[in-house]
């Protein structure tokens, strides 16, 4: 990766040290000129260092804000990765492996519980409503998501900026064939293609045909 300019390593260390800020937070944090602001997250945004999100607001529209990804993650020295990716091929090279497939079965079970309840309360169960449970589901999680309907609606993906468990996924495939199954369960249909992230630029993608019970006659749970 090329050298960052020093207002680009401003931008990122406030992003990393506030979680997510917007273009007017952090024009008044380094005041700066807000086009210079925008211009530094639009060349971070490509280099897929930083990624836009929307956060609810107490008064009038949801506030773009911009938050790390992965990859910017890397340029800030962590032992946590590390020791976690460790432990985990110490516990399978040990012979524990039932441990650890254990453990992310019962987190990916812990997220499917929560799902299911705000379902419940919601008291909808179209397809549009599940998979905006998903996305905030995965949200809380560190995921970062997005979906993209195909033109003629018979298809969904579903993308992820972000890995949260990259260190646990460089070690076992498990994690990510559990996640795979959740969304399948969650969204009441087939993962039919699935691109998991193999460098930090990249993206998590899963595609899914949309049922057609769901795209017509949505019925309450």
């Amino acid at each position: 990766m090329k050298l960052l300019s020093d207002q680009q390593d401003k931008i990122l260390a406030q992003l990393k040290k506030k979680g997510s800020l917007s273009v007017d937070d952090l024009t008044s944090i380094l005041r700066l000129a807000k086009t210079a602001v925008r211009r530094t997250l639009l060349s971070l945004e490509k280099r897929c260092l930083v990624v836009r999100s929307f956060q609810p607001s107490e008064r009038g529209r949801p506030r773009l804000v911009f938050q790390l990804t992965s990859a910017a993650g890397r340029l800030f020295p962590s032992k946590d990765a590390e020791l976690l990716s460790s432990l985990l091929k110490f516990l399978i090279d040990s012979g524990h492996e039932q441990i650890v497939n254990d453990f992310f079965e019962n987190y990916w079970q812990q997220r499917f519980d929560a799902i299911q309840e705000r379902l419940l309360k919601k008291r909808k169960d179209d397809f549009e409503t599940r998979l905006e449970v998903l996305k905030d589901e995965l949200e809380k999680e560190g995921f970062m998501p997005r979906s993209r309907v195909s033109r003629h609606g018979s298809q969904v993906s579903l993308q992820e900026c972000h890995c949260p468990i990259e260190a646990a996924a460089s070690i076992t495939e498990k994690p990510c064939q559990l996640e795979r199954r959740l969304i399948s369960r969650v969204l009441n249909s087939p993962v039919c293609s699935a691109t998991i992230r193999k460098e930090p630029h990249e993206t998590c993608e899963f595609k899914l045909p949309i049922p057609p019970l769901n795209k017509k006659n949505p019925r309450p749970l």
